[in-house]
């Protein structure tokens, strides 16, 4: 969602897989919702639930019906909406990876996080 990431992702996003276009699915500290959600604070446990459904059903739009087969999910310090240590951050990835991939929509899942310099790094998921 961070204005700051944006370009950079979608620059990444298409070298790393080929593509010449990238779908792109946005939340505040999506890493975070796709890991366990606690950092939505006052939402209920079925808000977040809905959430994780309304992000599963745009990845299944972009799998289904565009024919997206990689899909790259990010992190960043100095999130609003994750705001969790570096570790924490990959913690989340390895846990949003592993959500995604029970999803079955994807072949390739990769995660990265942006580092202090504002640069993409891949992440071990």
């Amino acid at each position: 969602m961070d204005g700051r990431c944006q370009e950079k992702t979608v620059a990444f996003a298409k070298d790393l897989f080929g593509g010449e276009y990238v779908d792109t699915i946005t939340e505040p500290g999506i890493n975070g919702l796709l890991a366990d959600g606690a950092h939505y604070g006052a939402a209920s446990e079925e808000l977040r639930m809905s959430l994780k459904d309304w992000v599963r059903a745009k990845a299944a739009i972009s799998a289904n019906g565009h024919g997206s087969k990689s899909i790259l999910i990010t992190g960043h310090l100095q999130c609003a909406g994750n705001p969790v240590s570096r570790d924490e951050h990959v913690a989340h990835l390895k846990e949003a990876a592993d959500l995604v991939r029970s999803w079955g929509l994807f072949d390739d899942i990769r995660t990265a996080q942006f580092g202090d310099d504002w640069e993409l790094a891949l992440v071990e998921a």
